[in-house]
């Protein structure tokens, strides 16, 4: 689930092999379809997103960081919804570890911790770390805000 058209427009354009399509509304969203159909781009609101278990697989690049905290929990309930039992979240979030508090607490992208996740997924998935990696050049901003440490972490998550 993309919320902006512009960037499914960047995605097509990058994997060309693909041979994405734009299949027009499907529901409330725009869909975009791979041409052997095992892949669908959808443009909308997140937090419509049916809650009948339809999906297998969702891929969180940056929705969890770029959404206000308090928004949060409303976001893990749609995903929760839309996702089959078994189902795999593939969620990669930013964590500003160190500089002043008011850089770290700034965003978007706002910072997710371990427990961040663990508190909001915990209940409801097995929780996996994938990988963790240095971030801090990443994002010209976070030296000029005074950040000194920025973690991009990789989790797989399965619904129970």
């Amino acid at each position: 689930m993309e919320i902006v058209g512009q960037a499914l427009s960047d995605f097509a354009a990058e994997h060309k092999q693909l041979k994405l399509r734009r299949e027009g509304r499907a529901g409330p969203y725009a869909a975009t379809v791979s041409a052997d159909g095992k892949l669908r781009l959808l443009q909308g609101d997140i937090l419509a997103l049916p809650t009948d278990g339809a999906y297998t697989h969702i891929w969180d690049r940056a929705s969890l960081i770029a959404m206000d905290p308090q928004q949060r929990a409303a976001y893990v309930t749609a995903l929760t919804g839309a996702l089959a039992s078994g189902g795999r979240v593939l969620l990669q979030v930013l964590t500003r570890e160190a500089g002043p508090e008011a850089a770290r607490k700034a965003g978007p992208p706002f910072s997710v911790s371990d427990a961040d996740v663990k508190a909001l997924y915990g209940g409801r998935y097995s929780i996996r770390l994938l990988e963790r990696s240095d971030a801090l050049d990443s994002n010209r901003r976070f030296r000029a805000q005074g950040l000194t440490r920025v973690t991009q972490s990789t989790y797989l998550l399965v619904k129970k």
